[in-house]
């Protein structure tokens, strides 16, 4: 005679309650994707702007400087792509078993890598000849929104959770 135990559990019930923990938390969570306040500062200028300043600077333009839209402009250009990343990341969060902060933060590095690709591309409109010129004499690719490098290296990605 062979004794055995067998031991049922309900995998289903447990499988539920922590889709529902993942769902309460998805609930509150984000993800900010840009130049955040802890970017820093430049060390030119007097006083020396936020690295803040400077891309609400190129975003949006100024009296003097053309608009060179580098965050509204990829997310436009890029929706589908973006609504396509979060269609998956949300499935992956509820059938997958994947944490919400893990799907955030492939959702923030994807759309940063898009921004920074789009700061790359010197962006439109072209600089001004004296600009360039400038940017030349000193050594510097002839490139917008490019100097220092500062401002594509703040591009980051914060996940709320």
């Amino acid at each position: 005679m062979i004794r055995a135990k067998v031991q049922i559990t309900d995998s289903g019930k447990s499988e539920a309650q922590a889709r529902n923990k993942r769902l309460k938390q998805l609930d509150k969570a984000y993800v900010t994707i840009g130049v955040h306040d802890d970017a820093g500062k430049y060390t030119e200028g007097n006083p020396p702007p936020d690295v803040v300043e400077v891309a609400l600077w190129m975003e949006y333009g100024t009296k003097n400087i053309p608009e060179r839209s580098f965050i509204r402009s990829t997310v436009d250009e890029h929706r589908s792509q973006i609504n396509q990343w979060r269609e998956q990341a949300l499935r992956q969060i509820m059938f997958d078993g994947k944490s919400v902060k893990d799907a955030l933060e492939s959702i923030g590095f994807k759309v940063q890598a898009l921004i920074q690709n789009k700061i790359k591309s010197n962006v439109p409109p072209p600089l001004a000849d004296s600009t360039a010129a400038r940017k030349r004499k000193s050594g510097v690719a002839p490139v917008t929104l490019i100097n220092t490098g500062l401002l594509l290296r703040s591009i980051t990605y914060k996940v709320h959770v």
